[in-house]
């Protein structure tokens, strides 16, 4: 009789390891699907913004003014910034022709001291 007590204590031993590792198994595969979801919902977010540009292009043939819109608008959500500049080049001279934020004459400060 001591024998087959014994026997159940090691079962049910055994069968908490295997509730165990099962459930750190579990745990450990959350944390990837999360991270995956992650990943898809910001892949989704720069797909659905590259989509609204590529319509506006479509849409704008001869006017810049609302891609330009569009991009910066993009840009300050998907990179959740405060303040976007858009510096378009042309040689040594850059303009702005599209900004959205208030610092605006920080970041001219802080930019023309850059080098390109």
């Amino acid at each position: 009789m001591a024998r087959k007590g014994a026997k159940s204590r090691r079962r049910i031993t055994g069968l908490r390891s295997k509730t165990t590792k099962a459930r750190t198994r579990v745990s450990r595969s959350r944390e990837p699907r999360a991270d995956m979801e992650n990943k898809l919902a910001e892949a989704l977010d720069q797909q659905a913004a590259t989509s609204e540009i590529l319509r506006v292009i479509s849409a704008s043939l001869a006017d810049i003014q609302p891609v330009l819109d569009v991009i910066v608008r993009n840009a300050a959500r998907l990179c959740e910034a405060e303040y976007v500049d858009l510096l378009l080049r042309d040689g040594d001279a850059s303009s702005s022709p599209r900004h959205m934020g208030h610092s605006r004459p920080q970041l001219r400060r802080g930019l023309s001291a850059a080098r390109w």
